[in-house]
């Protein structure tokens, strides 16, 4: 389909949705008349916190009234999510997401149900590519030269990710599946310890987003090879994609979304997300953002909705490919 053709389609979409019952985007009354909760299941400092500040402080500013970041970090966001999903459909209780949450269903998946069972999606806030990055002593200077060591050396490389079916584990295993190679994954409690230890020299390899990596790679203790993203990080343009060099088509990475409880009104869901659209559009936010590596989306509800939908069948079939288990 032509780039015309896509616009096209969409705004024919966009024009339906908004004649169908209840897509309204009228306000719903005196929303918000006290401050609004975010909460996020992963600790202070990381993407999804830090994309979750940002929001919300320009959220506060638009309502005049505060909107709070509640940090309940645990089980790959699944504490929060729980909780939210108990909390009144209301508006006033928001949820921060990652891909944990469609890649919990592929790897541990419930009887019936999609990712939105039990939540509205409102936006998708942004998206933020994984650095492929070795230790230097591995003796490789590009993904290409990677690749073929490890087609010589089968499971002789050994690569560190946060946890067990996180994504970056998951998007190793689709790069390792794509270009026929085997590799060691080590699973680590967090990206810091993984990201440690690759420096060390204790596992060959690791990702990570580039915020959480510039450092490393701009000091030479860790050496990037390539961006799991379709295009490359504006923070470290030099490197090449993943896509450019040994997958043609190849894209991954992280992503930072919200949701509301299902049943919340269709009207509210719509207004929020709408106020989430506006301020993320703010150059101030923009440019925050890209300082973390971090690329704007600021999506729909219907558009989130169906990239959700597409994140959950293409990373179960990555789940069922590569035999990934949460353990």
């Amino acid at each position: 389909m032509s780039q015309c053709s896509r616009l096209s389609h969409v705004v024919a979409v966009a024009v339906l949705a908004m004649s169908l019952p209840g897509a309204s985007y009228a306000a719903a009354p005196g929303f918000p008349a006290k401050p609004v909760r975010i909460v996020v299941g992963w600790p202070p400092g990381g993407l999804a916190d830090i994309a979750s500040r940002t929001v919300a402080e320009q959220l506060a500013a638009l309502w005049k009234q505060p909107v709070i970041v509640d940090n309940r970090a645990g089980a790959s966001g699944a504490i929060a999510a729980d909780f939210v999903a108990r909390s009144p459909a209301d508006g006033y209780t928001l949820l921060a997401i990652m891909p944990d949450h469609v890649i919990l269903r592929a790897v541990q998946p419930k009887p019936a149900g999609s990712p939105n069972a039990d939540f509205a999606p409102v936006s998708q806030l942004g998206i933020a590519p994984l650095l492929v990055m070795v230790n230097p002593k591995v003796g490789v200077e590009t993904i290409q030269d990677l690749v073929a060591l490890a087609k010589r050396k089968p499971n002789a490389l050994t690569y560190a990710t946060p946890g067990a079916a996180s994504m970056h584990h998951l998007s190793q295993a689709l790069l390792n599946s794509q270009t026929g190679v085997q590799m060691m994954h080590i699973p680590y409690k967090g990206g810091a310890p993984a990201m440690m230890d690759a420096i060390g020299g204790v596992v060959d390899m690791t990702l990570g987003s580039p915020a959480q990596s510039l450092a490393y790679v701009q000091s030479g203790k860790l050496k990037a090879l390539a961006v799991t993203s379709s295009k490359r990080s504006a923070l470290l343009p030099e490197i090449p994609t993943v896509s450019e060099t040994v997958l043609p088509g190849f894209a991954a990475g992280l992503w930072v979304g919200v949701l509301a409880p299902a049943g919340t009104p269709d009207a509210l869901v719509r207004q929020i997300g709408a106020d989430i659209r506006k301020v993320m559009t703010q150059s101030s936010v923009r440019s925050k953002l890209q300082e973390q590596g971090v690329d704007v989306v600021a999506s729909t509800p219907e558009q989130f909705s169906a990239f959700m939908r597409e994140e959950e069948v293409r990373w179960t079939e990555v789940v069922k490919k590569a035999g990934v288990t949460a353990n």
